[in-house]
């Protein structure tokens, strides 16, 4: 949101500024090493954390805190804090049109590290990616079947998955067979009445 290095303090661009990234998601995988670091600089039982707020531009709202939740260990997780942020360029603009209140506070992020080693860490990462991953195919079947009134047969509820969610069907050749992975390790979900036929449970 203000670019530090070369502008605010000295004559040139550093490679390590955060506010030089070329886009969010630099700037989250980024933000993500140096929360690493510091835990890497913690004792287990000690704190780290950043104090970061969000931004929106050109009607789009990015909420930098809560990917860097996202993005670190949830069970280390120790404090979301608010604080009123102060001396805001955007405070001195006039908005045209603008339906929201303006973006006035700052996020104190703690975490607690626990005794996982850094490859601990990344592991329960990684496997938290997978679960949400599923859920979201899962959130997506049951939306379709909820639409289709509870129940379908399974050509059709194929057409209802590729027409609400074609992007993530394209990047996966395997959508269909991912599709019936969801409804048959979701039991608690769904529900095969017959054969080739899917309901939601107690639908």
């Amino acid at each position: 949101m203000i670019v530090y290095s070369g502008e605010v303090w000295g004559t040139q661009a550093h490679p390590d500024d955060l506010s030089r990234c070329a886009d969010d998601e630099d700037f989250h995988e980024k933000l993500q090493v140096v929360l690493l670091n510091q835990r890497a600089a913690a004792r287990p039982g000690g704190h780290y954390g950043t104090i970061i707020g969000d931004r929106r531009q050109g009607g789009r709202y990015v909420s930098y805190q809560a990917e860097a939740i996202a993005r670190m260990p949830s069970d280390e997780l120790a404090a979301v804090l608010l604080k009123a942020q102060h001396n805001v360029r955007s405070d001195a603009r006039a908005y045209r049109g603008m339906a929201l209140p303006r973006i006035t506070h700052e996020y104190i992020l703690l975490w607690r590290r626990r005794e996982t080693t850094v490859f601990g860490v990344l592991r329960g990462l990684a496997a938290g990616a997978h679960q949400r991953l599923r859920s979201t195919w899962r959130a997506i079947v049951h939306l379709c079947l909820m639409q289709l009134g509870g129940q379908a047969e399974l050509a059709t509820l194929y057409e209802a998955v590729r027409g609400a969610a074609a992007n993530r069907c394209e990047a996966n050749p395997h959508w269909q067979a991912k599709v019936r992975q969801v409804l048959n390790r979701s039991e608690h979900w769904f529900e095969s009445p017959g054969r080739g036929v899917w309901r939601l449970k107690d639908a």
